[in-house]
């Protein structure tokens, strides 16, 4: 019997000679994966490089709720898998450097989304951020958000003395948690500090 393969996503089968389909190594139908609409738009935060790949649409809000929301951990290889090859080269010799969730968000969900979904790229990871105050950025508003201090520390700071950082989140909004890592980031010297985030939501929308 002929094993059928099923998106990720909708759990339609899914067409194994479409094109996306022969490159990809993700299962997605033709309907999803249109769906998705990468950009790859450079922008600048306070000096430093800055890239997203989607911006932040109705879906992929629903699909990061579902990731990371409803637990739905087969979601991690979706935003990412099909563009590895290209990031890599883009980011070669850099040092993955991933957002954290609070460890208790993290025992939750029995995974860390941002560490998962970004494990998929061949670079090297160095988790030396640690979040100490368990709050969500969805439920602060702008004027809130600015006042992040205090919520992330460092360990083992030295890990990246000297070394091409790469900051990665799931998705970025006002960028202070973002700038609030660089600054503590700063302190341990490493030798240039990129950014990369999946989605970025529209400044109207921050």
């Amino acid at each position: 019997m002929k094993r059928t393969h099923l998106c990720k996503i909708c759990f339609s089968p899914v067409n194994e000679f479409s094109a996306h389909s022969l490159f990809n190594r993700v299962a997605l139908c033709d309907k999803c994966f249109a769906q998705f609409k990468p950009r790859f738009s450079q922008f600048d935060l306070d000096g430093y490089q800055a890239l997203n790949i989607y911006e932040y649409d109705e879906f992929g809000q629903n699909l990061l709720y579902r990731y990371k929301g409803c637990f739905d951990y087969e979601l991690n290889t979706i935003f990412l898998n099909r563009f590895r090859s290209y990031l890599f080269l883009r980011f070669l010799n850099y040092y993955i450097v991933p957002v954290p969730s609070h460890p208790l968000d993290d025992e939750e969900r029995e995974f860390n989304h941002v560490v998962e979904i970004f494990k998929n790229l061949p670079l090297k990871m160095i988790k030396c951020v640690e979040k100490i105050q368990r709050i969500k950025q969805s439920s602060l508003n702008i004027h809130e958000r600015k006042n992040i201090n205090g919520r992330f520390k460092v360990v083992d700071g030295e890990k990246i003395t000297n070394k091409r950082v790469l900051i990665v989140d799931d998705v970025m909004t006002s960028g202070e948690t973002l700038r609030n890592i660089i600054r503590l980031l700063k302190e341990y010297h490493p030798k240039k500090i990129k950014i990369l985030v999946v989605y970025k939501v529209n400044k109207r929308d921050d």
